[in-house]
């Protein structure tokens, strides 16, 4: 996560948005950098959420605090994901003899006890 937090941060101190206010930063230059980071570091879908959890709080607290009126970050992630077609692969459990195999090649964790 800190690598992937590192990567975006420094994505966004090349783009156009860090060198503007916080309260000059519209809507449309949220959904830029999010554009930025898909097409030019090749971010996946789960590595946009993650980035969007940290960034709207974020957004939301300066609301909070009367910096800005809206937060600008409102949206932008779902317009991301219809305009990009992004599907989140399905993830499924482990079978009971995966999940053994799995506990068995874990040091110090017996299966069962777990």
């Amino acid at each position: 996560m800190a690598a992937l937090r590192a990567r975006a941060i420094n994505t966004f101190r090349a783009s156009k948005s860090a060198r503007k206010k916080l309260s000059k930063i519209k809507y449309s230059d949220v959904k830029a950098f999010y554009t930025a980071l898909i097409r030019e570091k090749n971010f996946k879908p789960n590595s946009m959420e993650s980035i969007n959890t940290i960034l709207h709080p974020v957004f939301t607290l300066t609301v909070r605090d009367g910096y800005i009126r809206t937060n600008p970050s409102d949206g932008a992630m779902q317009e991301i994901k219809k305009s990009h077609n992004w599907e989140k692969p399905k993830r499924h459990a482990l079978a009971i003899e995966e999940q053994e195999a799995f506990m068995e090649g874990a040091p110090g964790i017996k299966p069962g006890t777990g």
